[in-house]
């Protein structure tokens, strides 16, 4: 074999100096890269992972949102109907009341005219009494006497009255 260039010691110690630079590169070199790119994988699945789950966190936020600010429109609408209806009642009672006072008022101011109505007839009734006596006595020339004026003024007032 040597004649052929080929030496079988040199390729022993070649072929030893081979095993042992693979046993070391594999022991010092292949098992930490390899760890290392296992630890990097994991990581990576972990941030996708976690960036699916971010994902789904934000549109369930986003869905939520959507459910609140509904809820929230709706209310607001249900508010101002409320509110709106609050008003109409309140403008209602207070067409009411105002009602009611100005019957109050008038009922009252009728009530006064009737009164004062009733004081200028008595008035009336005993300046006409006056004037007619004075009339009488004058017709008739002599004075009356009070008894007379009373028994003239009472038979004047049932006339009139």
């Amino acid at each position: 074999m040597e004649a052929l260039g080929f030496d079988l010691k040199y390729f022993l110690f070649q072929l030893a100096n081979f095993v042992v630079l693979l046993f070391i590169l594999k022991k010092l070199i292949h098992k930490p890269l390899i760890n290392l790119l296992e630890k990097r994988r994991e990581e990576i699945e972990a941030g996708i992972s976690n960036a699916e789950a971010a994902k789904q966190a934000l549109t369930q936020t986003e869905e939520d949102q959507k459910v609140i600010l509904e809820n929230a429109r709706k209310e607001a609408r249900g508010l101002v109907e409320a509110t709106k209806e609050e008003a109409k009642a309140l403008e209602l009672r207070l067409a009411e009341d105002a009602t009611a006072k100005a019957t109050a008022l008038m009922e009252n101011a009728r009530q006064e005219l009737a009164s004062e109505r009733e004081q200028l007839r008595s008035a009336l009734r005993a300046e006409l009494s006056e004037l007619v006596v004075t009339a009488t006595e004058k017709v008739l020339g002599e004075a009356i006497t009070d008894t007379e004026k009373r028994k003239h003024v009472d038979t004047l007032v049932k006339e009139v009255a």
